[in-house]
Parts: structure tokens; sequence; C-alpha cells
């Protein structure tokens, strides 16, 4: 009302994400009136940002956000607090690493049990970091499929510093997520991006957002909630490491495009504009 500018932070989709929670549907009337929310919350702001082009397309298809009033501000990491840290390689043991919210629909039990599979083969540990409501059916899991000492959980969430200190060495940056609706179309992994500016190689589901920034060359894919394809991918990839550094180099040609001291800029350009709903074309940054 005294003339300050307001800006709105989308990271998630709170439609998307309740749909895949509660198993509710485009026509229910949560989800109507989440999205009336949504459209009214956007109207209200001077300028929306969200985390992927996906986003951006709900916003606009689903939601009536004018598309010249949304910009993409991908979570990409922290260039300040993101480098990768050397490690050194002790023995043969492949070391797979996850790190975020245990939760169901990002299929951390699907991930236990395809690390359990291919422990039957290879050498293989697998370390989880972080917490959430899963926690206990993941430890649970975990010791029926016969992975104590192979399956590390810290127990608890971490600070941001701590991720590069976390990952830097691992083998292999694992993601799970289930197909649907989040996760498939508007849940870009963060863990995934951190895995990739860190130089780890990633194995993930081929979902429709992942899929859309990154090809073939850059992951190594696997039809997700497919168990048996996940055991194969990790086995292949423990004895192919020319296809696991092939795979990483790859993948940072990500940051060619989306890098964050340029998008860091962009951020700072749309806070300092003194009008973004107007055609300055500073808004159309994307």
């Amino acid at each position: 009302l005294l003339g300050a500018r307001l800006m709105l932070d989308v990271h998630d989709l709170m439609t998307a994400n309740y749909m895949a929670k509660f198993g509710t549907g485009e026509n229910d009337w949560p989800i109507k009136a989440l999205k009336i929310e949504q459209r009214i919350s956007a109207n209200f702001a001077d300028h929306v940002f969200c985390a992927d082009h996906n986003q951006q397309d709900y916003l606009v298809d689903h939601c009536g956000v004018a598309r010249q009033k949304v910009t993409v501000l991908m979570n990409l990491p922290n260039v300040t607090l993101f480098a990768p840290v050397k490690t050194e390689q002790k023995g043969d043991t492949f070391r797979i690493v996850y790190h975020g919210t245990i939760a169901h629909r990002l299929g951390i039990d699907l991930i236990v049990r395809a690390v359990a599979r291919a422990s039957n083969r290879i050498p293989v540990e697998l370390w989880i970091y972080g917490s959430g409501d899963y926690l206990p059916e993941a430890l649970a899991l975990s010791l029926e499929l016969g992975l104590k000492g192979k399956a590390h959980f810290s127990r608890k969430f971490f600070p941001v510093e701590q991720i590069p200190q976390m990952v830097s060495g691992m083998d292999l940056g694992i993601i799970g997520n289930r197909r649907n609706l989040a996760c498939d179309q508007y849940m870009l992994p963060v863990k995934l991006l951190e895995y990739v500016y860190l130089g780890v190689p990633v194995l993930a589901p081929r979902l429709a957002v992942i899929a859309r920034y990154f090809d073939d060359a850059m992951v190594r894919y696997y039809d997700p909630e497919d168990i048996e394809q996940m055991a194969d991918a990790i086995e292949d990839l423990y004895h192919d490491r020319e296809a696991r550094e092939q795979l990483a180099r790859t993948a940072y040609t990500f940051y060619h495009d989306h890098n964050p001291a340029v998008q860091s800029d962009r951020y700072l350009d749309l806070l300092a504009a003194p009008d973004t709903s107007v055609g300055t074309g500073r808004e159309r940054l994307v």
C-alpha cells in the first residue's frame, strides 16, 4: 500500500504436490481452490519467480498468470559455497550417494531395493544424508534386505555448506523419484543439479522435467520405478569408470546454458527494475 514492490518466489507448485501426496485430480475442489490462490498471489505480486520452465508453463496455462510476469530462476548451486572437495578413493567399493528429503514419493525405498539387488553382484555402499517422514521405513527396509554395514543413514538434515564434502568423491549420485504429476512434470531435483556441478555422474528416472534439460549423454536413465533396471545400471556403471567420467563431463555442459552467476545478475536486475510488469524488456530475461 505504501509502494513497495512484491516478488512471489514459487519453488514448488502446491497444486502438483497436493495431487501427488493426496491422490486428488485437477477437477477436485482443493486443486481448484489452490489454482485460484496461486492466481491471486501472482496478480498481487509485481513479478513471479519459479524454479524451472515446466513450472512457468503451468503458471501460465493452468493458473492464468501472464507469461511476461514470470521469470525462471533455477535452484542452481551457490558458487560461493559449492566447489568439489578432493577425496582419496579407498578400496574397490562403489559408493552411491543420495541427499535430501526422505520421502516415499522420492523413491527412497526403490533406491534401497536396487542397491540391495546390486550388492549381490558388486561391492557397493549407499550413503543417505537427510531426514523425513519415510526415514523409519527406509531404515527398517535396509535391515530387512541385508544392507547392514552397506547402507549408511545420517538420520538428520545438514547445512548446505556440507554438501560438497558429503558428495565429492562419490562414484554415483542417485535419484529415485516416482512417476507422479509433481515429480514427472514440475519437480526438477535440486540434488541432481548439485551432483552435476560437483562432477558426480547421475543415475535418474526418465521423467519429463529431467529429460527437458538432460539427454542420454548427460545422465544414465532408467524407467521410473523399475528396480531391476536401476540395479543393472548401478552394476554397469561400476564396471565402466570411463562411462561415469564421460557422463559427468557431458552433464556439466548444462551450466554453459544455465550459469549461476548470470542467473544471479538476472535476479538483481529484476529487483532493481522500477516496474517489471511493463514492456521494459527486463522481464523477458528467461
